[in-house]
């Protein structure tokens, strides 16, 4: 997968990792696959786990639950899907994109590299693997954190001796009994009918698209061209964070840019992610087409792919609540002069301008410690 993501075939739950982490649903059933694992091995992360889900429920949607079992390993349980089944994708990409940050920041912590089952909130949760491993990637593929990537694979098994070929011989009819089926004394055999067919699965419902008039760009439309970067940071999230955000324009005068950062003394990964795109936009003050570009999945996604505006259409509801409701309510209505094109670039990489938004955050969140 990269130099700092090792991927191994194997068991999770018996590779040599101190925190192992897996997706858990909101609703305290560990029914299938490897959350069941989980709950036969280690049913105190099972017991605690179902004790949260039957106080808080769909709230704790992004949230990870770290469990310490009896022979020392931690459990990362990661809410990030609410409901289970497979009428619908379950997993909640800017839940994960969450619940991944609080991994990252515990392992920082404990110095300790975290194991992750390969498929990930794909499988019965709907989940694309190419998404989730760049999610995975975003927060462990650099030097400092790394990880394990685990492909399930069950102990092999000795292989059955062959077997020797078959001769066609002809088979010995069995002498008739008297009085029993087929026999000149016994009723005809029954006919035996085929079982029916199993009824195909119905495919999955995905949800509703929307394109908001900010995402539909008009090119004769003579609007001031904008590149943005941002970034935002939370040393221990919930804690201390920081927010940063670049502007760079063409103007009459040449290139211009415009550095601009802030924080707070508690705070969220997401909050203070989303808390830039909306300073960056508050100091438009003429239509643009905007260029953004961040390495936040949950700010990139949620514009991109039109979730804001499908909450929006909703009257702002949504199962399980919206996080950070008033920011999105803000940016959305800074983004209605606008358009668009949305960006996602991977964190702690080459991208020049999005270290220095990353090292403007970190500064402003160090303010607070």
């Amino acid at each position: 997968m990269s130099e700092f993501i090792k991927e191994v075939r194997g068991d999770l739950l018996a590779y040599d990792a101190k925190v192992r982490c897996h997706q858990v649903n909101c609703r305290g059933v560990m029914g299938a696959g490897l959350a069941k694992q989980v709950k036969e091995k280690y049913p105190e992360a099972y017991e605690q786990y179902k004790a949260l889900c039957d106080q808080f429920g769909s709230s704790l949607l992004g949230h990870t639950q770290f469990v310490i079992c009896h022979d020392g390993t931690v459990i990362a349980n990661l809410f990030a899907q609410d409901g289970y089944g497979t009428d619908a994708v379950q997993t909640v990409m800017g839940a994960l994109d969450d619940c991944l940050s609080q991994v990252a920041n515990f392992c920082f912590r404990i110095d300790a590299k975290p194991a992750f089952p390969k498929l990930m909130g794909c499988g019965l949760a709907g989940g694309n693997w190419d998404d989730v491993s760049k999610l995975i990637a975003q927060y462990f593929d650099f030097k400092s954190a790394g990880c394990t990537i685990v492909e399930y694979t069950p102990n092999e098994t000795i292989p059955a001796p062959a077997e020797k070929p078959k001769v066609d011989v002809p088979a010995a009819e069995p002498e008739p009994k008297a009085d029993e089926p087929g026999t000149e004394t016994g009723e005809p055999v029954p006919a035996v009918e085929p079982k029916p067919a199993k009824k195909p699965r119905a495919p999955r419902k995905h949800k509703e698209e929307f394109a908001p008039d900010y995402l539909v760009d008009d090119l004769e439309a003579k609007l001031s061209e904008v590149t943005i970067y941002t970034d935002g940071s939370c040393r221990f999230n919930p804690g201390p964070g920081g927010w940063a955000a670049v502007l760079l324009a063409q103007t009459k005068k040449g290139p211009a840019e415009k550095r601009v950062s802030g924080g707070k003394e508690e705070s969220t990964n997401q909050e203070m992610e989303l808390t830039a795109v909306k300073e960056a936009l508050s100091l438009l003050k003429t239509p643009c087409r905007i260029t953004l570009y961040s390495d936040s999945s949950y700010v990139i996604n949620t514009i991109a792919k039109g979730w804001l505006e499908g909450w929006k259409q909703k009257n702002w509801k949504k199962r399980g609540g919206i996080a950070n409701l008033e920011l999105w309510q803000e940016v959305d209505q800074l983004l209605q002069q606008h358009k668009i094109n949305c960006i996602w670039v991977k964190g702690h990489a080459d991208t020049a301008y999005n270290n220095i938004c990353d090292e403007m955050a970190r500064a402003e969140s160090a303010k607070f410690i």
